[in-house]
């Protein structure tokens, strides 16, 4: 009888054990779509046109990230993989600066245990405070300026520092590009 009982505890525990696995496969997969979501009119077109087609797309992929975050903490890269682990990053870095500030420290803690990348925490950094007109800390932000056509960095803080800033994220020295004006 005991060993009997044995068994039928084993398969109870393999059965979850199973099930958890597929969980987290139906995790990484809604991620690995929002990533498709998410880039699947950036880079196509210009001007504006390719913008009126993602920005419905990028509001949409907020929501259900959210949803998703509801019943799952957020992704590891250990547990997802890279693909999945990015959708959610881009995700949040393509979204109103509500969400990004919401869960910048999140992906920061993500980074501390290993399981995001520095360059994250830098593109999302930057990303809230050029929105906030302050200037970037890690140089991730560029525009275009409309009238030359050249390419440049938004203003940086403190810009002697911005290697040593990246390298405590694990990124390369900054490839200097000229900085935009800062009143844009």
């Amino acid at each position: 009888m005991r060993y009997f009982v044995h068994i039928i505890v084993a398969l109870l525990l393999i059965t979850l054990a199973v099930q958890s696995v597929h969980a987290d496969d139906g995790f990484k997969m809604a991620l690995e779509e929002l990533l498709e979501r998410d880039q699947r009119h950036r880079g196509a077109g210009s001007g504006k046109d390719w913008w009126a087609r993602q920005e419905p797309l990028d509001k949409e992929n907020i929501v259900r990230l959210e949803e998703l975050l509801q019943s799952h903490e957020w992704p590891r890269l250990s547990e997802v993989g890279e693909d999945a682990a990015i959708a959610a990053f881009l995700v949040v870095q393509h979204a109103d600066v509500a969400y990004q500030e919401k869960y910048l420290p999140i992906i920061r803690q993500r980074y501390e245990q290993g399981e995001a990348k520095g360059g994250w925490v830098a593109l999302l950094t930057d990303r809230i405070r050029v929105r906030q007109g302050q200037p970037q800390l890690y140089g991730t932000q560029s525009r275009m300026d409309e009238e030359t056509g050249k390419i440049g960095l938004y203003s940086i803080e403190d810009p002697e520092q911005v290697d040593a800033r990246r390298a405590e994220l694990g990124m390369k020295p900054l490839m200097r590009l000229p900085a935009a004006d800062p009143g844009q």
